[in-house]
């Protein structure tokens, strides 16, 4: 197995790291300055910024790839009364790693606002295998495989420090005009860089998620600046922070399917409906038209 060597930032050797999928050239940054155990592989704090990541590539070679990935450990604000990492922090950390690759690229939420662009999510399938626990550190990684049009397909996944896989996605996303609203097809410029990855082997399952004729419905409630993101809409993560807190306490979540197909924001209503059947439980957040922002459906 090909051996990458990189410099800490903390010690003049260097380590010998066994995984071709680590960057060339880490950028390391440990606020508490503490490094993780030596056991040949590095680990940093609560932040890591990686260049273009490179991996062998057949007969040896080496190949640029627009894979992204950092590690990171589950935090205490993270964990919720069983010691685990959350669902919607899983949410969180795909999202954080989609928006580090596209901010490596050149192409961060900042910048293309700047152009009056904005990519926008449509939808998300989260399967979990094991959430990790307090304090356990883990690998996150974004996949980037398709673009066609307007619309970008992307795979995350997230491993523990010795390759287990602990939950994998995959998510479609959308090129706006952040004036219009409406879709905007990608140029040779934001192309030029665009080299697919081969797509993680797993059950895809479809975009869309079919509507419920009878709903349980909530109380409705406004949307907050802290349901804000920097495209001034909730955040698609936030959907799924508000969808948990419907889940049953027995019910043990397997697999997230979240679609978007209005967006909200401030000032904007929710009205809430649950329904559950067989192994699944739906949330929906209507407006008061009985539109549907989203839909989120959760399977044990």
């Amino acid at each position: 197995m090909q051996v990458l060597f990189l410099k800490s930032a903390y010690r003049s050797r260097p380590y010998g790291v066994t995984s071709v999928h680590l960057a060339e050239n880490l950028v390391r940054y440990d606020y508490a300055g503490v490094l993780g155990r030596d056991t040949g592989r590095p680990f940093c704090g609560p932040a890591v910024k990686s260049n273009i990541m490179k991996e062998a590539g057949k007969n040896g070679k080496e190949e640029n790839r627009l894979k992204y990935q950092y590690t990171s450990r589950v935090r205490f604000s993270e964990a919720g009364t069983d010691g685990c990492i959350t669902i919607p922090a899983i949410f969180d950390y795909f999202q954080d790693g989609i928006t580090f690759q596209e901010e490596q690229m050149g192409h961060s939420p900042l910048e293309i606002k700047k152009r009056n662009r904005v990519w926008v999510t449509a939808a998300w399938q989260v399967v979990i295998a094991r959430r990790p626990t307090l304090g356990e550190e883990i690998v996150v990684t974004a996949i980037p495989y398709k673009v066609r049009g307007f619309v970008g397909l992307k795979n995350m996944l997230m491993e523990s420090r010795d390759g287990e896989r602990l939950a994998w996605a995959n998510s479609s996303w959308g090129y706006l005009n952040y004036t219009t609203g409406m879709p905007e097809k990608l140029t040779e410029e934001d192309l030029k860089d665009f080299e697919p990855e081969p797509k993680l082997d797993m059950e895809y399952a479809p975009r869309r998620i079919s509507e419920e004729k009878v709903w349980e419905d909530k109380d409705p409630f406004p949307i907050l600046k802290r349901h804000l993101d920097t495209n001034s809409h909730v955040n698609n993560c936030q959907y799924i922070h508000m969808a948990c807190d419907y889940l049953p306490e027995t019910f043990k979540v397997r697999q997230v399917r979240a679609e978007y197909r209005k967006q909200s924001r401030l000032g904007d209503v929710f009205y809430p409906a649950v329904c559950r059947r067989d192994n699944l439980f739906l949330v929906c957040f209507f407006n008061e038209s009985r539109e549907i922002f989203a839909i989120t459906e959760f399977s044990e």
